[in-house]
């Protein structure tokens, strides 16, 4: 699997990196991605999910959106968590195609079955409202006129109940402008 995916992420690089001059992309856009991490504070699991965002580039530098992703986590088979997060992001490119990126949001977080890592028992589900905050660094490859790839790192802090999840992750966003 792993294969696979680094195959089809060298695949839309190279795809990228071959681009001839296209027109400056248009204001609104929509795009959907996957992201892959890890949680280093409390679960020590890998992490992973994907989302949808819709937003504006106010020119050829600034945009903001509008992100909502899921992901997943756990610990052993004893402890799950679904995160959904949603929120607003700003980015800004800051030396050509590079940019930062800072957001922050509402989260949901289901955990379920098992004990949870600081030993205290849970329920069969228990949900928490929550916050989100968020920051990295990404490229955007312009593919064609309206078609973008955003490979992007980026660190997440998510309070859930009395638990501070912190993921850093990487992810890839494949953008349509129109």
């Amino acid at each position: 699997m792993k294969k696979i995916i680094l195959s089809l992420l060298l695949a839309l690089v190279s795809v990228a990196a071959q681009a001839e001059d296209f027109e400056p992309l248009k204001n609104k856009f929509i795009q959907v991605g996957g992201l892959i991490g890890g949680e280093i504070n409390e679960v020590q699991y890998i992490y992973g999910g994907g989302g949808l965002a819709g937003g504006f580039r106010f020119d050829e530098k600034m945009a903001i959106l509008v992100k909502a992703d899921a992901a997943f986590t756990r610990q052993f088979a004893q402890f799950n968590i679904i995160g959904i997060y949603l929120g607003p992001e700003f980015q800004y490119k800051f030396y050509k195609d590079i940019f930062g990126f800072v957001g922050a949001g509402y989260a949901v977080s289901i955990a379920n079955q098992g004990t949870s890592p600081n030993g205290t028992s849970l329920t069969t589900k228990e949900t928490f409202s929550s916050y989100y905050v968020e920051g990295g660094v990404g490229y955007e490859f312009q593919a064609q006129n309206q078609f973008s790839i955003l490979p992007q790192a980026g660190f997440r802090y998510t309070k859930v109940g009395q638990l501070n999840f912190m993921v850093p992750y990487g992810r890839v966003d494949l953008r349509i402008s129109f």
